[in-house]
């Protein structure tokens, strides 16, 4: 049998299984089991394999050994770099923190920022060392620049799942972050000095260009999307905004991924083509890892945008070696280095979605085309979309239900339309990007964008409602589907794959066994779902056991009870006081606003989660003019006629 397995696939292998396995143990001793197995099992080999034909059976077993080191060393680095636990004895009292700012957003409530934390005491000037932990602190009108150092008054308490995202806790576990606290003007706050790196410059030089962009001439939702698109950060759109784009499966072109690298590559070389000419045709690939390194710099040195640019850079290195370019190996090598210096990183919903579509991609895409590329050139880019974007829905299905619990039914369509227009769509931005920073607005180019974006918006909308199944997925059910892609791929890259085939039914009916035993099983909890309507606002109630439509009485304010969050529903005037005293009593509210609505706008009370659909009974109009006034305030906004409409846990 022919082991032609990529060089790294084994290390990658190791560091992954040693980080999900020191992430759960403190003690570095465990580390020492794996290197132990490794460093015995290399020995056992030198000694039995000195002969040339021991040797070569002895050979796939190298991989072995050098699969527990990789482990024992993902261990190690799990274990230093994964954040503290918070002490218990601070929780819920007033206490005094003190850590470097290492992030900060300005989605929503104002600014948020995330505190890595040193030492915390309960009393003033009687810190105590921990290891470090991550706090977010939910700001009124404080700002702060990320790489100070501070020391505040705070009151801890734990991440709770919002009426925005049920999931909204585990996705802050994911990142490291199990408490937040709300920081207004009376908490004391003292700033002791500050601590440059490379990721605050990268971040100051993002916000930078962020400005520019919002002084520009270009829309409002072009503003959104270009600083989403070509920084990479997202806060600028609102919940509706997004959501709107994750129900017709194309939201991966908001994200910094492989397809914004691959594309501002190929305009790279392309531009760069003339160097072929003059001999320098190797030059060029390290002028275009140099420049795409750039293009990271510039977006706050954002994960999705390092593990891109770090697979490509790969890539690159093997063309200007003149070595044999592996795909598969550009990608491990990706994955190992991410992990490397970012552990948490495997708990990442995109890290794993991104890895897992391009590593399926390479196996599948190519096998699955059976047009000859260049008998029919223009037929097997055709076939080539389709295959493209069935495979990366097909391969990642379940992560992404595991994490979002939702999957579009319509996303082929939708990317086979959109995904072709990126390319010509990116570089525009990249090109009025880089003239707004030499102080040239250039309108042609804003009004070309703005118009490529309101052809995606139409795209986009025309996605039925509906077309959204809400999924649960079980870790049971990924577990399964996973072996099943790596059985699949054992019987693509084979010819005798029958076996492979006969497991993968197995596999793929205990997958649907366990969602649906897991489905039976999920605790009852009450969740609403506002209907859409003309003349009466209503919507469904549902504990888990039971559906009950509700109809809300109409030009009044109602309020229906909730066990964790109450429903306002508002069709009628309403004024700033009398919003202070409907949202005082608890801390989650979902807000419908109503066709009669009038008078003020709620605004964000500190420390509360509030999430407000704007029904269909208000005019296209009205809803427009809602929908920007509130985006302003800071508020997550849906749009029921522009987006599918979700259950809401209250």
């Amino acid at each position: 049998m022919e082991w032609n397995l990529p060089p790294f696939l084994a290390p990658f292998a190791g560091i992954l299984s040693g980080t999900c396995l020191g992430l759960q143990f403190d003690s570095p001793l465990w580390a020492v089991v794996p290197l132990v197995a490794s460093v015995s099992l290399a020995i056992c080999l030198q000694r039995f394999s000195k002969s040339p034909s021991l040797a070569a059976r002895y050979n796939p077993l190298h991989y072995i050994w050098i699969y527990f080191v990789f482990a024992g060393v993902g261990m190690l680095d799990a274990i230093y770099f994964s954040p503290g636990a918070t002490p218990e004895s601070v929780m819920g009292r007033k206490t005094v923190i003190s850590g470097e700012i290492v992030d900060q957003s300005t989605k929503a409530a104002g600014d948020s920022y995330v505190v890595s934390v040193s030492s915390v005491g309960l009393a003033k000037d009687s810190y105590g060392c921990v290891k470090p932990f991550k706090v977010l602190v939910v700001t009124d009108g404080i700002t702060m620049d990320i790489g100070d150092l501070v020391a505040m008054e705070a009151q801890l308490e734990k991440i709770a799942d919002t009426p925005i995202s049920s999931d909204y806790a585990r996705y802050m576990e994911s990142k490291g972050i199990l408490c937040k606290t709300y920081l207004d003007g009376s908490c004391k706050l003292l700033r002791n000095g500050h601590r440059r790196s490379l990721k605050t410059m990268s971040l100051v030089l993002r916000d930078e260009i962020e400005t520019n962009i919002e002084k520009s001439s270009l829309g409002r939702r072009a503003k959104a999307f270009v600083i989403a698109m070509i920084c990479g950060d997202r806060s600028f759109m609102s919940s509706g905004e997004l959501a709107y784009f994750q129900d017709a499966g194309v939201s991966h072109i908001l994200a910094v991924s492989g397809m914004h690298a691959g594309i501002l590559a190929g305009v790279v070389l392309w531009v760069l083509s003339p160097l072929n000419l003059l001999g320098g045709y190797r030059k060029k690939y390290l002028i275009a890892a140099g420049l795409l390194w750039v293009f990271v710099f510039v977006t706050g040195m954002s994960p999705s945008a390092v593990r891109s640019a770090t697979m490509a850079t790969c890539c690159f290195i093997a063309l200007f070696l003149q070595r044999k370019n592996s795909a598969a190996n550009a990608l491990l090598a990706a994955g190992f280095l991410i992990i490397l210096f970012s552990p948490l990183s495997v708990f990442d919903a995109g890290a794993q979605l991104s890895f897992l579509c391009v590593g399926c991609l390479i196996i599948f895409a190519g096998r699955f085309n059976t047009v000859d590329h260049h008998l029919h050139p223009r037929l097997y880019r055709i076939n080539a979309a389709f295959i493209v974007s069935l495979v990366a829905a097909l391969s990642t299905w379940a992560v992404a239900a595991y994490h979002f619990r939702r999957l579009p039914l319509l996303f082929l369509p939708a990317n086979v339309i959109v995904v072709p227009a990126m390319p010509l769509l990116m570089t525009m931005s990249l090109v009025y990007v880089i003239l707004l920073s030499l102080g040239i607005d250039m309108h042609i180019l804003a009004v070309s964008i703005d118009f490529c974006l309101d052809f995606i918006y139409g795209v986009i909308g025309m996605v039925p409602s509906g077309s959204v199944l809400n999924l649960e997925v079980s870790g049971i059910s990924v577990f399964l589907w996973l072996i099943a892609l790596a059985l699949m791929a054992l019987a693509v890259m084979r010819k005798r794959g029958r076996i492979a085939f006969s497991l993968l039914s197995f596999l793929i009916m205990g997958g649907v066994a366990a969602m649906v035993a897991d489905a039976s099983t999920r605790p009852a909890q009450w969740f609403i779902v506002p209907e859409k309507g003309l003349n009466r606002i209503t919507a469904s109630v549902s504990d888990g056991d039971f559906r009950q439509r509700v109809v809300f009485p109409r030009g009044t304010v109602t309020r229906l009870h909730g066990p964790e969050a109450d429903v306002i529903v508002a069709d009628r005037d309403v004024s700033s006081r009398e919003w202070k005293s409907i949202l005082s009593e608890r801390h989650r509210y979902l807000i419908i606003i109503g066709g009669s609505f009038s008078g003020d706008m709620p605004e964000k009370v500190g420390g509360k989660d509030i999430m407000l659909v704007v029904h269909t009974t208000c005019r296209k109009k009205k809803e427009s003019e809602l929908t920007d006034t509130l985006v302003r305030t800071g508020l997550d906004v849906v749009g029921m006629r522009s987006s599918v409409l979700r259950a809401f846990p209250i």
